[in-house]
């Protein structure tokens, strides 16, 4: 049987949604865990950027499976291509937001309020405290690094409250702290 193009790129916008759907659930089901082959969502990510080239939400998808890669710098110039092409699309700016966190460009700030500032919620805005606190951490492990004792940050204090972890650690444990506070990599 042979199909032609024009048939074989006709696919219902039900099919479309499902595979972008199915997409998200293997990455995400397990999050930070990563229990699917990427390989393999990269294919379904490349048909249904065949299916829908203009489609951000699946441009999206190519952002965060670079990310779960930890392929950065790609994660980057694509979600800023989705942030330039959707400039309303918070979700894409609070993943990019992520990714310069990740990599330690402190323009992660503007973009994160960037994303805020047009879809307002708290999972987002759970997401920015994380991601404060990550950075405020790394700060103080690079004081600690330089002779000066651990001091964890009000930010990652207030988060470990916020997660029901004993505050009980204090600058002398600093070791356990850092294991403990590992739910706050990213």
């Amino acid at each position: 049987m042979i199909v032609d193009e024009s048939e074989y790129l006709n696919c219902s916008n039900e099919i479309v949604g499902g595979l972008i759907e199915t997409v998200s659930v293997a990455l995400f089901r397990d999050f930070p865990s990563v229990n699917v082959d990427l390989d393999d969502v990269e294919k379904v990510v490349g048909a249904l950027t065949v299916l829908r080239p203009s489609v951000v939400e699946i441009e999206t998808l190519a952002g965060v499976l670079h990310m779960f890669r930890g392929n950065w710098d790609e994660a980057m110039h694509v979600l800023r291509s989705v942030c330039e092409r959707a400039p309303n699309f918070s979700y894409a700016r609070m993943l990019l937001a992520v990714c310069l966190s990740t990599s330690g460009d402190s323009s992660w700030r503007r973009v994160a309020a960037e994303a805020l500032e047009l879809a307002p919620n708290s999972q987002a805005e759970a997401l920015v405290r994380v991601m404060q606190a990550r950075e405020d951490l790394e700060g103080a492990i690079q004081v600690q690094q330089r002779g000066s004792a651990f001091t964890i940050p009000a930010s990652c204090a207030a988060l470990m409250a916020e997660q029901g972890v004993s505050a009980g650690m204090h600058e002398a444990g600093a070791g356990n702290a850092m294991e403990s506070a590992g739910y706050l990599r990213l």
